[in-house]
């Protein structure tokens, strides 16, 4: 089922970006980039392997506190961003 939620949201983000957003960026059909979808699949392919390989062999709190701290800064950074703090 997830290759059709894929489809779909390939084929919605290509009609809306051609209708609404006139985007002229190369390689790009609406706001579907072929440069960025050719560079990202095959290093997401080659290091997913890898990155599961990791997580199994370290210590499952360790992953935790480290996934945890990083939510706690990304939701630090939005807020910060959303309050125009600088």
């Amino acid at each position: 089922i997830g290759i059709l939620i894929a489809i779909s949201g390939t084929i919605s983000m290509i009609s809306s970006g051609a209708l609404f957003a006139k985007v002229n960026s190369p390689l790009s059909f609406g706001y579907f980039n072929l440069a960025g979808f050719l560079v990202f699949v095959p290093v997401t392919m080659l290091m997913a392997p890898l990155g599961a390989k990791v997580v199994h062999k370290v210590n499952r709190n360790l992953i935790t506190k480290i996934f945890g701290i990083y939510l706690i800064l990304i939701s630090l950074r939005s807020f910060i961003e959303y309050l125009n703090i600088k």
